[in-house]
């Protein structure tokens, strides 16, 4: 994603752009205590668990928003973009599993694919993109 972000916007850092959409990559997941982020943070992240559910609020478009609007007051535009394409490649990706995610959280519609976290397609996915 971040990748493509490069084609798509113009950017003069890309190192800082691309550093930036793999921290936001990994920010979503901020609600599980077993992610990279959630095992660095301990009880906060257990704490976001806990109210909103792990692909609850974080996992919405809701949620990407307000990150995108806290992010444009303090943040270079670069940056901004790499949050966006992190964060929201983040939730693409996610809603291609089976449990899916709830853009619109609270409502309840879902988007799900076909793909099984940890599963042999996703692992086969992930070595054709490192190619």
């Amino acid at each position: 994603m971040g990748l493509y972000g490069l084609e798509f916007f113009d950017i003069n850092n890309k190192l800082i752009f691309l550093l930036t959409v793999l921290i936001f990559s990994l920010f979503a997941d901020i609600d599980h205590e077993k992610s990279y982020l959630g095992r660095r943070l301990g009880i906060i992240a257990r704490l976001i668990n806990l109210v909103f559910r792990h692909r609850g609020f974080v996992h919405s478009l809701f949620f990407a928003l307000i990150l995108f609007f806290v992010a444009k007051i303090y943040l270079n535009i670069e940056i901004v973009y790499g949050v966006v394409v992190g964060f929201v490649g983040h939730l693409i990706l996610d809603s291609l599993t089976i449990e899916g995610i709830r853009p619109f959280y609270p409502l309840k519609f879902r988007i799900r694919g076909f793909i099984k976290t940890g599963g042999l397609i996703e692992k086969f996915i992930l070595m054709v993109i490192l190619i």
